[in-house]
């Protein structure tokens, strides 16, 4: 009885083993025939992509990406050349000196960078010409070249720095009076 039992137990395990052996086995092979169809219509898909001129969802976001680019590229372009030098207050200015002016005023956090005081703000305009244009443009503020044009200056950022009024008629004591009461208030 005792020899039954032992042959018993050793054909129960080697049973055991040789059915996890085919079931791995199994395994094995099953992932391998599907690893294979699934590159297969990997491949059959671009194929048909191909043929049909269908866009993954890669390339989709790509070409949304490129027109969206091209758009405000348009846009900007459109504002630069045409709306833009209608809405200058600065005649002889670069075509984006509203925007330098706002880029100024963020960079000095809104203080005068000569007293230190708090001044200024910006306000968003809306300009009509076909569709909505939103621009920022500088109130209350004045924008100062430290280095004027006529003496060879550029519009350049690191040439500019925002003054309060009165600091502004200190850098310019012979146009202390019209600078006083230029500050231009828009809307």
């Amino acid at each position: 009885m005792i020899l039954y039992e032992s042959t018993l137990k050793a054909l129960k395990s080697n049973l055991r083993k040789l059915f996890n052996f085919f079931f791995d086995t199994f395994n094995e092979i099953f992932k391998f025939f599907f690893d294979i169809i699934d590159d297969a219509f990997k491949i059959l898909a671009t194929i048909i992509s191909k043929i049909l001129k269908i866009e993954t969802s890669s390339e989709f976001k790509e070409r949304v990406a490129r027109q969206e680019r091209e758009a405000v590229d348009r846009n900007r372009k459109k504002w630069l050349e045409e709306i833009e030098p209608k809405e200058r207050h600065s005649p002889g200015y670069p075509y984006d000196w509203e925007w330098r002016r706002a880029h100024v005023y963020r960079m000095a956090e809104g203080k005068c960078e000569n007293c230190g005081s708090q001044i200024g703000k910006l306000e968003i305009v809306i300009i009509y010409s076909f569709r909505p244009y939103y621009i920022e443009r500088l109130i209350g503020a004045h924008v100062h070249h430290k280095v004027k044009i006529s003496e060879g200056g550029d519009h350049s950022f690191s040439n500019l720095e925002l003054l309060c009024s009165d600091c502004h008629a200190e850098k310019h004591p012979e146009k202390k009076r019209f600078l006083e009461t230029t500050l231009v208030t828009v809307l």
